[in-house]
């Protein structure tokens, strides 16, 4: 890739111009010295004024332009969804009741929830029952019936002559996973024993999914005591804010249309509060990281003042006006330079975040105005950027038109008003 100072040059022929015309007086004076001595070589940089200026004010607006370029960038991140200020995290009273998550830009609230109680399953649990013993219906056909909320399912159950318990209690099981009733079953062993018992369990929580076992002559309750359930079904009983009391088959629920995810685990004593909070870190690191970008384009100007039109550096005064950057944390420093006062950022962001954000990144806030100040210096022309008043601009000011009506500059001279215009 070219360097700036090349790809000006080389855009007008400068290196080239000068090239053919030390050729040309190569020519000549070795027409005149036939004893072939030894021309001495002049250089172009070095010896003629207007080089030293293109060089200096391209080197000076590709400066700028750049340091431009990358305030502008880091500004417009600061408003997009994806900027690190839209980060947030929850924080509850009770953790062990409540778990939160909030998505990005999730809205600065505080929520008070009232849980009365935690959806669960239902569960129909036997009676304890030995391994090996004999089962109570063994070398008979019974039938047992489920029934949910969606449907009624009879199961034909068939127990072999002197089956055991475990087997009696197998054949069961797999009778009710295979039924595709919305409920599962499981032979459930007791620790340290040989006893085992039969659980059958509703798939999901909530009073929708509630389900029941009957029989035609009762050898559910006779041998089992399975008909009644253990552990009734429930809903997850809630109020948000002293509103409505609301009941879900679940325990998750969403607030601020989706961008907060809570998960009510436990009824707890009193309400739990879930606050929704700025990442204060990232604010930090993130207008830090604007100031850089900010300072990296005031260093510029000032390196380059007297070639860069004075316009320049007044647009970068008007977008940051001292009163107004105190209010971020930001306090002014040398050369139009600013330094991020973290205490002070802090504070004002722990008393009036809302108001903070509003003039950092608000419609009327500083990154805005950045991003429409930097994006007015990105439309100029670069010879815009130039001070035409500076003295080497105005001494290099001259142009003719050369042998079959072709533009040449004779140097040391620039071409006025093209300089630096195709510079991009």
């Amino acid at each position: 890739m070219k360097e700036p100072v090349e790809r000006v040059t080389q855009t007008y022929g400068l290196s080239a111009l000068w090239h053919e015309m030390e050729e040309e007086r190569r020519r000549r004076y070795l027409s005149a010295s036939p004893d072939g001595r030894r021309i001495p070589i002049r250089h172009a940089l070095p010896e003629y004024s207007f080089d030293q200026f293109a060089r200096r004010a391209a080197a000076a607006v590709a400066g700028v332009w750049g340091a431009v370029q990358q305030l502008k960038s880091a500004a417009e991140d600061l408003q997009s969804d994806l900027s690190p200020l839209r980060k947030r995290l929850v924080r509850t009273t009770d953790a062990r009741a409540v778990t939160a998550l909030a998505d990005d830009g999730a809205e600065l609230q505080t929520y008070s929830v009232r849980i009365d109680s935690i959806a669960q399953k239902q569960v129909n649990r036997s009676l304890w029952l030995r391994r090996s013993e004999e089962f109570a219906w063994a070398g008979e056909m019974q039938a047992l019936t489920l029934l949910t909320e969606h449907a009624a399912k009879r199961l034909e159950l068939s127990f072999m002559p002197g089956e055991s318990n475990e087997t009696a209690l197998g054949r069961i099981r797999r009778a009710v996973n295979i039924s595709d009733s919305g409920v599962t079953a499981q032979v459930v062993p007791e620790r340290g024993t040989d006893r085992i018992r039969l659980e059958i369990a509703s798939l999901h929580t909530g009073t929708s999914h509630a389900f029941a076992l009957s029989d035609s002559n009762g050898w559910l309750e006779a041998s089992l005591d399975l008909a009644e359930a253990k552990q009734p079904p429930l809903n997850t009983v809630f109020s948000v804010n002293g509103g409505t009391v609301v009941s879900i088959p679940g325990t998750g629920l969403t607030l601020d249309q989706g961008r907060l995810k809570l998960v009510l685990n436990d009824v707890p004593e009193g309400p739990v509060t879930v606050s929704v909070l700025p990442v204060l870190d990232s604010f930090k690191d993130e207008a830090g990281r604007l100031l850089a970008h900010y300072n990296a384009l005031t260093r510029c100007i000032a390196e380059a003042r007297d070639l860069l039109d004075p316009s320049i550096e007044a647009a970068m005064m008007q977008a940051a006006p001292a009163e107004e950057l105190l209010g971020l944390g930001i306090a002014g420093a040398e050369e139009g330079s600013l330094l991020l006062d973290e205490p002070l950022l802090l504070k004002q962001l722990e008393d009036d975040f809302d108001g903070w954000l509003g003039r950092f990144s608000g419609e009327e806030g500083w990154t805005h105005r950045l991003v429409r100040m930097t994006g007015h210096l990105m439309k100029l022309h670069a010879a815009d950027f130039l001070n035409t008043g500076h003295d080497a601009y105005r001494s290099l000011t001259t142009y003719a038109y050369g042998p079959g009506d072709t533009f040449r500059t004779h140097l040391p001279v620039p071409i006025h008003g093209f300089l630096m215009n195709t510079y991009g």
